[in-house]
C-alpha cells in the first residue's frame, strides 16, 4: 500500500528550506497523445492522486487554469504559465485552504523506443522552523506523485483505471481474536511482504480458524506505526480465530496473537488492482488529518480483505478502516 495525505498538505512549502520533488514514469503512448491529454484540465480528475480522494470537490475551469475546493482537498488554483508543445508544461500552483502557499510544477515529456517518458516535478520550500518535516513531506508528496502517475499511465494505455472508491462514514465493525505475522519494512516493500506473509499464514495448521458470514471477519492487516520520513512501516498481517490461542509457541513461524477490538469506523472500500489501494488510504487519512472525521488514535487503522489478499490480479475488494471516537 501506499498512503495518505491531500494535495492541500503541500502548502507546508512556504519558504526555506528548499524542496525539489521529481517522479518519472514510462508510458507506452506517443508523446503528442500524452501532451494533448495533460493539456486538458477537465481530464485531470480521472487520475489526480488528490481529486480521487474527494470526487465531489467543486472544480471551476478557465482556458489556462482550474480552481478546486473541497472539504478534504482544501482549495487552490493551478495555472498553466508556459508550454512547449510535446516537450514541457510549466504551472503555477496556489493554495488557499487550509493554508496559503505556493509552488511551481512542471511536466517534461520525451520520446523513447516504446513510447515516452514523463517527468513530474515540484519546486517549493518549508518555513525555516519546520525544517524537521522536510524528509516526511518529501516522502508524502513523492508517494502522491507515484499514485497519480500509475493511474495516468493506466488510463492512457488501457482507456480506464482499475480503481473504484466507495465511502461509509460510520460502520460498526466487530472485534475478533487473531493470529498474525508482525513485520517492519520499507514502505516500498509492503505489497510484496504482505502477500508473502498471508501465504505463510494460510499454511498454518490451525484448527480454530474463524469461519463467518460477516465480511469484516476475514483476513486483515493492522498498521501500528508509520515513519514516513524514513520510509518505514510496522504492521501485522492477521487471520481471525475463534478464541485466544494458548499454544502459539508450537506454530512453525514467528507468529503473534492478539485481539482487534470492536469499533465504529470510517471505511473507504477500494475495488480494483491492489497497486491503487493507496487511493483508499489517502482518502481515509486525508479526512482524519483535516478533521472531517474524528479518528480514535487508541485503535490502529487496518485494512480488511474481502477478496484473497495474496492473489496477484483481479478486482480485489479491500476495506480501509479508520476507527472513530
Amino acid at each position: 500500500m501506499s498512503t495518505l495525505y491531500p494535495e492541500s498538505y503541500i502548502c507546508y512549502f512556504i519558504s526555506t528550506p528548499k524542496m525539489n520533488i521529481s517522479e518519472i514514469i514510462h508510458i507506452e503512448k506517443n508523446v503528442d497523445e500524452v501532451y494533448a491529454y495533460l493539456m486538458d484540465f477537465r481530464l485531470w480528475s480521472e487520475w489526480s492522486p488528490w481529486l480521487v480522494c474527494e470526487p465531489d470537490a467543486e472544480l471551476k475551469f478557465k482556458e489556462n487554469s482550474y480552481i478546486w475546493e473541497g472539504e478534504v482537498v482544501g482549495a487552490g488554483k493551478m495555472t498553466l504559465i508556459e508550454s512547449d508543445k510535446n516537450q514541457r508544461m510549466v504551472y503555477d500552483l496556489e493554495f488557499f485552504k487550509p493554508w496559503k502557499s505556493h509552488a511551481g510544477v512542471q511536466f517534461d515529456l520525451s520520446p523513447s523506443d516504446s513510447g515516452m517518458q514523463l517527468v513530474w516535478t515540484m519546486q517549493s520550500s518549508l518555513p525555516w522552523f519546520m525544517f524537521w518535516l522536510k524528509p516526511m513531506m518529501i516522502r508524502i508528496i513523492s508517494m502522491d506523485y507515484q499514485r497519480g502517475l500509475r493511474m495516468l499511465k493506466e488510463k492512457l494505455e488501457t482507456g480506464k483505471i482499475n480503481s473504484k472508491l466507495e465511502f461509509s462514514d460510520l460502520k460498526p465493525i466487530d472485534g475478533c481474536h487473531y493470529i498474525g505475522i508482525e513485520t517492519t519494512c520499507s514502505i516500498d516493500d509492503v505489497d510484496t511482504r504482505i502477500r508473502a506473509n498471508f501465504t505463510r499464514l494460510m499454511e498454518l495448521p490451525l484448527k480454530n480458524k474463524l469461519e463467518s458470514d460477516d465480511e469484516n471477519l476475514v483476513p486483515f492487516t493492522i498498521y501500528h506505526k508509520w515513519n514516513i520520513g524514513k520510509g518505514i512501516v510496522s504492521y501485522i498481517c492477521c487471520i481471525p480465530i475463534k478464541e485466544k490461542l494458548k499454544n502459539i509457541a508450537k506454530l512453525p513461524y514467528e507468529t503473534v496473537s492478539g485481539y482487534r477490538p470492536p469499533c465504529d469506523a470510517f471505511v473507504a472500500t477500494h475495488t480494483g488492482s491492489y497497486q491503487h489501494l493507496g487511493n483508499a488510504w489517502a482518502a481515509a487519512m486525508n479526512r482524519a488529518q483535516n478533521k472531517v472525521i474524528a479518528q480514535n488514535k487508541k485503535i490502529s487503522p487496518f485494512e480488511i480483505y474481502i477478496t484473497n489478499p495474496h492473489e496477484d490480479e483481479g478486482d480485489m475488494i479491500t476495506k480501509v478502516c479508520i476507527p472513530l471516537r
